[in-house]
């Protein structure tokens, strides 16, 4: 009689630890798509390439400066001077690679044209429609996470952000 009871808490944990797995597997298998930083200064296409993403920078809020005489911003922070009148939408910041040993988890470098840095960086998600991505030269340790939310479910958030950088 123990034994069945003790069976039934088994497959019960077992269910429920699947279906706590079941969002994160979900929003795995659907990692392109659109994307905002969490600070809402910027709007990812993630395009999927064979077993690769591809990151597109595909807008800049108003909160950006942009160079005298721009009228959007530009990649001014870049090493390259020859590149530092090349407009920020439409930048292509790098490609993750899904890390064959993790599920789940992508590696890659990604341009960052705040600094003018190539970071390698780790993603993973932290919730169904988060996406950590941790920037780091030499050891992750190091490095700095910043977490990207999926569209269009904090679209609304998004829209909030934007605006209130417009209006400043």
């Amino acid at each position: 009689m123990k034994l069945a009871w003790m069976g039934r808490a088994f497959a019960a944990t077992v269910l429920i630890t699947a279906l706590a797995a079941a969002p994160s597997a979900r929003a795995g298998a659907a990692l392109p798509g659109e994307w905002v930083t969490k600070d809402g200064e910027a709007l990812l296409a993630l395009q999927a390439s064979g077993t690769s993403v591809r990151v597109v920078l595909r807008a800049v809020a108003a909160a950006v400066p942009t160079q005298a005489g721009a009228a959007v911003p530009l990649d001014q922070r870049n090493p390259d001077e020859a590149l530092r009148r090349r407009p920020l939408a439409g930048l292509e910041l790098g490609v993750l690679e899904a890390d064959a040993n993790r599920p789940l988890r992508w590696r890659g470098r990604l341009y960052d044209p705040a600094s003018g840095e190539t970071y390698s960086v780790v993603a993973a998600f932290a919730a169904a429609d988060v996406l950590e991505v941790r920037g780091f030269v030499g050891l992750q340790m190091f490095g700095r996470s910043m977490y990207w939310l999926r569209l269009p479910y904090h679209r609304a958030r998004v829209q909030a952000l934007w605006a209130e950088a417009g209006a400043k």
